[in-house]
């Protein structure tokens, strides 16, 4: 490919795309605000292995410890309704679907959590959700297992 027909080809790659702009450049960079969230101020215990936001703007953060959620200035540990539980607390993949539906891969299998209900998938249990995702209205995990 030629470098005319390139530049062509990133030109209509990057004209529908929404502009970008910088910092503004009358502003000193100590008037911007920075927060940084740390373990030793007590943000979360263990390693953050999946990060999902949900429609209504939360940050889920999952970890070898269970499931976070971070609403911009706390975290908080999830808890599930009373009688219920996750298939375990060491979380794998977390992924927020356009329903508000956040899929909740865990070590020990696959929950869904879902306008307050929390459904667990016993055809997973015991199998490691390490990723998934969504495919029309099919949700797909490693290994080639689908569920609709």
């Amino acid at each position: 490919m030629n470098r005319r027909a390139a530049a062509v080809a990133l030109t209509v790659l990057l004209a529908p795309c929404p502009r970008a702009f910088a910092l503004d450049p009358a502003l000193d960079v100590h008037q911007y605000a920075h927060t940084s969230w740390k373990i030793l101020d007590g943000f979360t215990k263990g390693i953050i292995k999946a990060i999902a936001q949900t429609r209504d703007g939360y940050l889920w953060l999952g970890t070898d410890f269970g499931l976070l959620r971070f609403d911009g200035v706390r975290t908080m540990e999830w808890q599930p309704p009373p009688g219920r539980t996750l298939p375990s607390n060491d979380i794998w993949s977390l992924l927020a679907a356009r329903d508000g539906t956040l899929w909740i891969g865990t070590s020990k299998g696959l929950a869904r959590w879902k306008e307050a209900t929390l459904t667990q998938y016993a055809e997973l249990a015991e199998h490691i959700v390490t990723n998934c995702y969504l495919n029309a209205t099919t949700i797909s995990l490693d290994g080639g297992a689908r569920m609709t």
